[in-house]
């Protein structure tokens, strides 16, 4: 067989299907179809599940209150953010945007104000 590339994470795998194995949901629920009352879109969809997320390396439990953040201005107007896990400071995610200054008005938008 070919090797073909996962068009989520982009690892090559050998197979068939758009997904690698890391990447193609497991669980009961992920995989389970929808009940048709759900399909139609006369009811509305189940609330998400209530569990508290869990780092992937070490299973503690990483919430919003606890979880790590190291945040760095490499060059003035770039913004690059780490979110660590609390214990074992592993990488949960890592976020970079660019920051726009304000636009100042024309002299036009000034006179008209």
């Amino acid at each position: 067989m070919a090797v073909r590339h996962c068009v989520n994470c982009g690892d090559p795998f050998e197979g068939r299907g758009d997904l690698c194995g890391d990447c193609t949901p497991t669980t009961e629920r992920e995989t389970a179809p929808l009940p048709p009352a759900l399909r139609s879109g006369r009811e509305p969809l189940p609330p998400p599940m209530s569990r508290s997320a869990r780092c992937a390396h070490c299973t503690a439990e990483v919430t919003w209150d606890n979880v790590r953040r190291y945040e760095r201005r490499p060059i003035p107007g770039h913004v690059e953010v780490v979110y660590y896990c609390p214990v074992c400071r592993s990488v949960l995610e890592f976020a970079a945007w660019v920051e726009i200054p304000p636009r100042k008005p024309t002299d036009s938008e000034t006179r008209h104000r």
